[in-house]
């Protein structure tokens, strides 16, 4: 796409037709209220407004030149492109020097690497997750989309309220929102993590710690399947004449391994994100097998 215009008098013709096929362009961008961010010199991609504002702004205040790949507006990010983009304006960026410090400043080593790249989308999805809970429910959509959170980049944050209003997505909010009810083991206990009030109270049986987990503040279960599977964890150990306050922790963990079930393959229950059954059991519990193992 021809963006040579862009530098071009506000008033010749060549300028007047690239903005015109600008907003052509960037009408598939359109937010819920039919509104786009603003390129122009005093905008610069910070506020949205209608179609007919944007073109006025472009029309009497100039398109910002430094904005050549107009990924805000629904044109995909290309390297290569913005590179010849750039070097038409004057402005080549030292590509391969730029690649190479940011490989030396964000090397990990192998066996970590897959971890922390995990460990990043889990907090970018719970920081979704915290904005929807404080933004989305609170006021009508067009106060949403008007008023962006601070730290968030204007064109994401309608992309995210755009998406939240999309029915499937209500669907399966609703959908997440039922299973997460039925989770037996959450690994926060309210704002408490099940693995810090592990080390608050210094208790290594998991047994013991999913009990405390699952307990109010005035002694009672907070949920009915819990008080269940507690009967059934002291009547497992009754049968061997031991009781969960007993300290035997490799029975505790048995009977624990036996009312809640197997393990899922990435994670063990009550030891938070990044411990997995391979490396806090000596062997396997895909067999039905489990021991008191400690978290590395």
């Amino acid at each position: 796409m021809d963006k040579s215009w862009i530098t071009k008098a506000k008033w010749s013709r060549d300028y007047v037709n690239g903005v015109n096929n600008f907003i052509e362009f960037a009408s598939q961008s359109q937010n819920l209220l039919g509104k786009i961010l603003c390129p122009c010199k005093s905008c610069i991609n910070r506020y949205f407004h209608s179609m007919k504002d944007v073109k006025d702004h472009l029309i009497s205040k100039g398109f910002f030149a430094g904005y050549v790949v107009w990924n805000r507006h629904g044109e995909e990010h290309c390297i290569i492109g913005e590179c010849a983009m750039n070097e038409a304006f004057g402005a080549t960026p030292k590509l391969k020097e730029g690649e190479a410090l940011s490989e030396s400043k964000f090397a990990f080593p192998g066996h970590v690497r897959h971890w922390i790249l995990q460990s990043l989308g889990v907090k970018w999805r719970n920081h979704k997750i915290n904005l929807k809970a404080e933004h989305w429910d609170s006021f009508p959509i067009e106060k949403i989309l008007e008023y962006v959170p601070a730290g968030v980049d204007a064109a994401q944050w309608c992309q995210l309220v755009t998406q939240w209003s999309q029915p499937k997505d209500k669907e399966r909010a609703a959908i997440n929102a039922a299973n997460a009810k039925k989770r037996t083991c959450p690994h926060t206990m309210g704002r408490v993590s099940s693995v810090r009030r592990q080390q608050e109270i210094d208790i290594n049986d998991r047994l013991l710690l999913w009990r405390i987990n699952k307990l109010r503040k005035d002694g009672t279960w907070s949920l009915e399947d819990a008080k269940q599977r507690w009967i059934q964890a002291c009547e497992l150990l009754a049968v061997d004449g031991l009781t969960p306050e007993d300290g035997n922790v490799e029975a505790n963990e048995r009977v624990f391994s036996m009312v809640m079930g197997p393990e899922h393959p990435d994670r063990v229950r009550t030891q938070g994100f990044g411990v997995t059954p391979t490396r806090y059991f000596p062997y396997s519990t895909n067999e039905g097998k489990s021991s008191g193992g400690k978290a590395i």
